[in-house]
């Protein structure tokens, strides 16, 4: 089921009364039997029944009321109340039954071993409520200011800081309606606008905030017990993101356009795992681990190249620079690392900085690995001690793109590319692809042949043979930047001649060949560096397509 319905009353002009409610939801059974043939059950006297029943339903309650009046000419409000609740709930059990040994006989009591631990049942229910206003001003059809405020709930967060308060305040101002703007006629849009104000998210799973207990795999004294099985955290709360944003949105020349954003973001108590102290009997737990700041500029730039009846080009492009730093961590730490992700959360750096021990190379003289410690001095010890951060991160900086619109007659082109710059992974591929710790069994790149060390005064990338350590250093971060030609697609269309020639049945003819992720331009050496991760392993990598398309409009 997936339902909408509402009601709406405007009891005098301008005021609008409305409620609204939504209904998601499923229920789903399943049955099954193992057997074949209708008659003996898949391997021999072992076969098994199953029963499963899982239901869920989310309802959104939505309740407004909004009042739109001019008071004065030119001065337009409008001026809107409302309430929101949310409430998911899940829940499911099922039953299975083993070693049955007549297919006519496939009833769940019909099995030999039916015991408790064949038995499955869930249950989840969170929910929101949300209290939220806004006010709208509009003076003149060149000044808008839009303010509201909400104050959101729900049952994820701590029981002692489930509600949190939210904001937003914007102004536009449309200036090319001025007067003195009018007569520019090299100008035919100019629009500037500034915003501020918060957002809040709740991304994350249910029954983090509260203490959780499991029942004990094996029982004691004949009876099974239970233990804590997750710590609490009543103050659990919101992650707000808190924003400030410029923009300056024009046309110039009836063929120019740009855009141009300004903002600083800055995102407090973020939700995330935390390490805990091993006496607490817990390894961590979630928490609201500090405060980051994103400073950026976002430019589009879109030029009509050619503007004719039959002939039509147009470029834009796009780019954007971001600069993320932590600024604050839980419990006034400077730094805590992220484990078994090469990660380290540091105050002052990227989030994505990666903590790794320096690769020095091979020595010539003997072909052992060489590392720097964490002074920077040469040594042949591997420590895990001496890692630092390398100033390399995860999230690249700079992205951007480019899309192109050819247009002449009835055949068209269009073709997009994009791309991210200074960005680094772990390739994990190439770890297993360079340890000769297993060159017996599994093969190795060719440049693994070609390149080690093999007598004194070899310039070498892998070391002797002998050396068979083999850790993860910074040789494996590599440069994941990227340019890739996410699609182009050729296309044309029959002229109306034509059409009226097919007796004028069909309104429309369009032939279509599209090619997507043809080219990437990149010095990664895995798969595929439009992994959205820390570290690369048997990622499946984008594929390259090409299809042809007939459409017909009747």
């Amino acid at each position: 089921i997936n339902g909408n319905l509402y009601e709406e009353i405007t009891p005098i002009k301008g005021l609008t009364i409305r409620f609204a409610q939504a209904l998601e939801g499923y229920d789903y059974r399943r049955t099954a039997v193992l057997k074949i043939d209708g008659e003996v059950f898949i391997a021999g006297d072992s076969g098994w029944a199953v029963e499963d029943f899982s239901r869920f339903y989310r309802m959104t309650s939505t309740n407004t009321i909004e009042y739109k009046f001019e008071p004065f000419k030119n001065h337009r409000f409008t001026i809107l109340a409302g309430q929101e609740a949310i409430v998911n709930e899940s829940n499911g059990f099922g039953a299975s039954s083993e070693v049955m040994t007549d297919a006519r006989l496939w009833a769940l009591t019909s099995g030999a071993e039916t015991t408790v631990a064949d038995l499955s049942w869930s249950y989840s229910r969170y929910t929101y409520n949300s209290l939220f206003a806004r006010l709208s001003y509009e003076f003149n059809d060149k000044y808008f200011v839009d303010a509201s405020f909400r104050r959101d709930g729900s049952s994820l967060f701590g029981a002692n800081k489930r509600y949190a308060n939210f904001y937003s305040i914007g102004a536009t101002w449309e200036a090319k309606r001025e007067n003195f703007l009018k007569g520019v006629k090299w100008i035919d849009k100019l629009n500037l606008s500034a915003s501020y104000g918060t957002v809040g998210n709740s991304g994350i799973d249910n029954y983090l905030s509260v203490g959780s207990i499991s029942q004990t795999s094996t029982p004691y004294n004949g009876v099974n017990g239970w233990y804590l099985n997750g710590p609490s955290n009543p103050d659990l709360t919101w992650e707000t993101l808190r924003t400030l944003n410029f923009a300056i949105d024009a046309r110039f020349f009836n063929r120019l356009d740009t855009k141009i954003e300004l903002y600083k973001r800055t995102t407090e108590d973020m939700l995330m795992e935390i390490p805990w102290s091993y006496s607490t009997a817990f390894d961590g737990g979630w928490g609201n681990i500090g405060n980051m700041v994103n400073k950026g500029v976002e430019v589009t730039i879109g030029y009509d190249f050619i503007q004719k009846h039959n002939m039509r080009l147009t470029a834009t492009l796009n780019f954007a620079y971001n600069k993320d730093k932590i600024v604050k961590l839980f419990n006034g730490r400077d730094s805590f690392t992220v484990a078994n992700t090469g990660l380290e959360y540091t105050v002052g750096h990227s989030a994505g900085e990666f903590k790794y021990v320096r690769w020095a190379g091979v020595d010539p003289a003997t072909g052992r690995p060489l590392w720097l410690d964490k002074n920077g001095n040469v040594t042949d010890t591997y420590n895990d001690d001496d890692a630092v951060l390398i100033g390399k991160s995860r999230y690249a900086p700079w992205s951007g793109g480019l899309n192109i619109d050819f247009v002449w007659n009835r055949f068209s082109i269009q073709a997009q590319f994009s791309g991210v710059w200074k960005k680094y992974m772990i390739n994990n591929d190439m770890y297993f692809w360079t340890n000769v710790t297993n060159v017996a069994s599994s093969n190795k790149i060719a440049d693994v042949l070609y390149n080690t060390w093999k007598q004194p005064g070899d310039i070498a990338k892998y070391p002797a043979m002998q050396y068979t350590e083999h850790h993860f250093d910074t040789r494996f971060v590599e440069n994941a930047s990227f340019v890739r030609l996410k699609g182009i697609t050729f296309s044309y269309s029959l002229s109306d001649r034509a059409l009226k020639n097919l007796g004028n049945v069909l309104k429309g003819v369009r032939v279509y060949v599209t090619g997507r992720n043809l080219l990437t331009w990149t010095k990664y050496r895995g798969w595929d560096p439009e992994v959205n991760s820390n570290l690369a392993l048997g990622n499946y990598p984008n594929s390259k397509q090409v299809s042809a398309g007939l459409e017909i409009t009747f």
